[in-house]
């Protein structure tokens, strides 16, 4: 489980840096006239790159890191990476809809908390259902 765990946080963690630097290197989200349309725009890319990456490999993306080393049966790599993109887009929609509802000030705190503890503690339930799943 805990390897899981550890290459799902390292490949969010290399998904945001690379967004970050094409964000800095072209401005790719400069358009954009809010803060808070960014991480939106963000969970939605992702949700969207695993979503096309489920057209080309039909285990989804999560199997090509996570998958090799792994013994799980294909059809829990499909509910994974359904559940993957269910996350990314619930973010996205939750963001936009806190920042709408509650404002600046809130939104603030929500995106250092909030969503911050959401990419903490999503993994070790993901991570449990694939391992529980693995097991029947």
């Amino acid at each position: 489980m805990w390897g899981i765990y550890w290459r799902y946080l390292v490949s969010l963690v290399l998904v945001l840096i690379l967004s970050a630097t094409l964000d800095y290197q072209f401005g790719l989200l400069d358009g954009t006239e809010y803060l808070s349309f960014k991480p939106t725009i963000v969970w939605v890319s992702i949700a969207i790159v695993l979503s096309l990456f489920a057209l080309i490999q039909s285990k989804g993306l999560p199997y090509v890191f996570l998958g090799y080393r792994l013994s799980i049966n294909g059809n829990v790599w499909k509910k994974f990476n359904t559940i993957l993109i269910s996350f990314f887009i619930a973010l996205s929609i939750l963001n936009y809809v806190v920042y709408m509802v509650a404002g600046l000030e809130f939104w603030k705190i929500y995106k250092l908390f909030g969503q911050t503890s959401l990419l903490i503690i999503f993994p070790l339930f993901s991570a449990w259902y694939v391992v529980r799943q693995s097991k029947t």
